[in-house]
């Protein structure tokens, strides 16, 4: 469904790719995280396959969905693209949705494209009770204010779905929720997966969080994709020292009053350009051949010391 083939991605004065050949896929019915610390290039990947990059970026390499180059489609093509072939649930649901007009017609709005008022108000209305508001017809008729966080997510989630699209894109969609609620929202996506077989993919910092949803991971760092494999393996037997720091940096259910050991020193920024493998100068296990040249991504990983 979604094919990236070593997409690259340069932004205007930066000394290094913000996405550096990155590859990955997402099948219907499938689950896919994308996983790293912030400015690793999640969200631009993200923006990129909804053909909704920054002025004067510079591409190369490919994005399919369903065999249709997303780099090369009009404008008009855009427009549907982003509606019925991919859709963006957001992590902030306060700044998705104007505080000025009810629920009901920010639903509308994006409906009106295909049907009627009458006929797009009914579809908001089945569209809150899908992603599970109770009493829909009651939340048609609010404004943004008088709904929990939860809920204006679950609102996001139901915008996202109102095209039907083939491939969901949920950038951190739990950061601004309690942990509970971030439990409901997890759910409700695996749900909707389960009912609609959409496709989806999940991009996160934390951890946890793409164990408990998604089927396949794919770690990120300075734009490069570090590892990749089935989510039970690649958390069970860590090949990369970045998955494993990030690892050790999750907290976890039980340990209260210790913070787990972050991972030392700071991810480089897009104006530093690195030699050879960016996670080298905060690699504990670096040697000199790591910062001669950048490690290929073989058998699902790229380091010279899971090569050795």
């Amino acid at each position: 469904m979604l094919e990236i083939d070593d997409l690259s991605v340069r932004l205007p004065r930066t000394a290094r790719p913000a996405i550096d050949g990155l590859s990955l896929t997402v099948a219907e019915n499938e689950t896919v995280g994308l996983v790293g610390e912030s400015g690793s290039g999640k969200s631009l990947t993200a923006r990129a396959v909804l053909g909704l990059l920054p002025k004067g970026a510079l591409t190369s390499g490919e994005i399919r969905m369903d065999g249709a180059d997303v780099l090369a489609l009009s404008p008009a093509e855009l427009r549907r693209h982003r509606t019925h072939a991919a859709a963006m649930i957001y992590q902030d649901p306060r700044a998705a949705i104007s505080p000025f007009r009810r629920i009901g017609d920010f639903l509308a709005e994006i409906l009106r494209e295909e049907t009627g008022a009458r006929a797009a108000r009914a579809r908001a209305v089945e569209l809150l009770g899908l992603v599970g508001l109770p009493d829909p017809e009651r939340h048609v008729r609010q404004h943004p204010h008088e709904l929990s966080g939860g809920m204006l997510q679950r609102v996001v989630i139901a915008a996202a779905l109102a095209g039907e699209p083939r491939l969901l894109l949920a950038d951190e969609p739990t950061t601004a929720l309690d942990v509970t609620t971030q439990a409901e929202i997890i759910r409700l996506l695996r749900d909707l997966r389960a009912r609609t077989r959409t496709g989806m993919l999940f991009i996160t910092h934390d951890l946890e969080l793409a164990a408990m949803i998604c089927d396949r991971v794919y770690v990120m760092y300075a734009g490069r994709v570090m590892e990749t494999g089935p989510t039970r393996r690649l958390f069970a037997g860590p090949r990369h020292p970045y998955t494993t720091g990030l690892l050790a940096a999750t907290p976890r259910v039980g340990d209260l009053g210790t913070l787990p050991p972050p991972i030392p020193g700071r991810p480089p920024d897009l104006l530093s350009a690195v030699p050879g493998c960016p996670f080298a100068p905060r690699c504990p296990h670096a040697m000199d051949s790591c910062t001669a040249a950048a490690p290929l991504l073989v058998d699902g990983v790229a380091c010279v010391k899971a090569e050795a």
